[in-house]
């Protein structure tokens, strides 16, 4: 146990080589990966948006700043 006295969630094997999870490691793990799963989820969630609601337009860059430029200000 660590010095605090809490449960550790790692168990040492073959002379401190190797670790595996606890039983509390594993209750842990399981907490924490859905908590990572819902923040993963909901990037892929904005970056589908922002990608389904965005405007790509390449050009050379003096025929974007003579033309392009002024007319996104009417696009608006």
């Amino acid at each position: 146990m660590p010095i605090d006295g809490a449960p550790s969630p790692l168990n040492r094997l073959a002379r401190g080589r190797m670790l595996t999870l606890s039983s509390w490691g594993r209750i842990y793990h399981t907490a924490v990966s859905e908590g990572f799963d819902r923040i993963r989820d909901a990037g892929e969630l904005i970056e589908r948006a922002r990608t389904e609601s965005a405007l790509t337009i390449s050009c050379l860059p003096s025929l974007a700043s003579k033309w392009l430029a002024p007319q996104l200000f009417d696009w608006q």
